[in-house]
């Protein structure tokens, strides 16, 4: 769902439910809060689903202890639906100041201490002496392997839903979205021996409690390993080519009709292509943004020049605002990859407006949390192909 680049039209009737959500949560927070104290006020569930919902359907909620205080708070996330999350941060932006009450837009981190019951609670999964390793992926992510004494027969997807919701506990849910990569669940190893009397090598293992100070731990060396300058092109700068086979379809969301490409910023490439959720400030200590350009020109006679006078177009007006980092070429496609700082972004629609784009022309973004959105380059372009 589009938000931050979306038309008034388009944004009046989700934001007067929002507004009357947050009126009806204001009239009705005794009753809800008599609910955590035993009584049966009101069925809370059948109330969120019928005014949150409202909002957008796709948006999960839950409810707590505060953490600022004494009293409640509410939790609103969209979880997987990545797309939602800068509606779930207008629900959030728009909460009122109640007394007692604090508001949300990511699951919090738990303490340590509550994970065990936590974990039970939500999956009857009782994780018992369960370790925990750590590993550095690729693109800047964590990896996250939980050990346990043992899984039953039949058991591993249960067991494996309770570890998801163990790291969770123990992360909050926006380090897990931002950083974290591969999870896995093992079974706590046996000591024995190994070729010539050696032992196979162990992971560093963990207590579960001890998983927040490692990951911060970790994220602080990723954090301080980004490139110490903005992405700039120039005469040192190596480009990269990629080849890829796409599957031909009626039509391509992202860039999945990509037959080749080309960038100077190949973990970033990798990382826009990966399964796992893109975050730019994972390579970037500069505020770029991350987006690229996606029209429809297989049709055209001068394709390749066309996408030539665009791109030197860009690197010329751009400056200090960002640059081009990549581009490729699809079977129905084709694309210009940029990096974006402040300003960069109307410089863009600046240089786009000059050009006669195709109908079928947007801005789109590589930030998983941006992935809803788009700006369409003509008064008549539709939405662009979704997943």
């Amino acid at each position: 769902m589009r938000w931050i680049h979306a038309g008034d039209s388009e944004r009046r009737e989700t934001s007067a439910a929002i507004d009357a959500f947050w009126a009806a949560f204001a009239e009705d927070r005794e009753r809800i809060a008599a609910v955590f104290g035993g009584e049966r006020a009101l069925d809370l569930p059948a109330w969120m689903s019928r005014h949150l919902h409202r909002v957008h359907p796709g948006i999960l909620w839950e409810y707590g202890p505060a953490v600022r205080g004494p009293g409640h708070r509410l939790v609103v996330t969209p979880e997987g639906a990545h797309e939602l999350r800068p509606l779930v941060d207008e629900v959030v932006r728009r909460a009122p100041t109640l007394d007692g009450w604090e508001f949300h837009g990511h699951r919090l981190a738990e303490s340590a201490d509550q994970v065990g019951a936590h974990v039970r609670a939500r999956t009857g999964v009782d994780l018992g002496d369960a370790k925990v390793s750590l590993s550095v992926e690729p693109h800047g992510l964590l990896g996250i392997t939980v050990h346990v004494p043992s899984i039953g027969w039949g058991q591993r997807e249960q067991v494996f839903g309770a570890a998801m919701v163990a790291v969770e506990t123990l992360l909050g849910e926006q380090v897990l979205d931002r950083w974290v990569g591969p999870i896995d669940v093992v079974t706590l190893a046996k000591k024995r021996g190994w070729g010539f009397g050696e032992r196979a090598p162990e992971p560093d293992l963990l207590p579960l409690r001890e998983l927040p100070a490692r990951v911060a731990a970790c994220v602080g060396d990723q954090l301080a390993a980004r490139p110490a300058e903005p992405l700039r092109d120039g005469p040192e700068v190596e480009w990269v080519m990629f080849r890829l086979e796409p599957v031909e379809a009626e039509d391509y969301s992202a860039q999945r009709d990509l037959l080749v490409a080309k960038t100077m910023a190949p973990e970033v490439w990798k990382a826009t292509h990966s399964p796992f959720p893109f975050w730019g400030e994972r390579f970037s200590a500069w505020g770029e943004r991350f987006v690229y350009l996606k029209m429809e020109d297989a049709e055209r006679e001068d394709r390749v020049d066309h996408k030539g006078r665009i791109e030197d177009a860009l690197m010329e007006r751009l400056g200090d605002t960002g640059c081009v980092i990549g581009g490729g070429t699809g079977i129905r496609y084709s694309y210009i990859d940029l990096a974006l700082r402040e300003g960069g972004l109307e410089a863009v629609r600046e240089v786009l407006a000059g050009f006669d784009m195709p109908r079928r022309a947007w801005v789109l973004f590589f930030d998983t949390e941006l992935r809803g959105e788009w700006i369409g380059l003509r008064r008549d372009t539709p939405s662009p192909p979704g997943e």
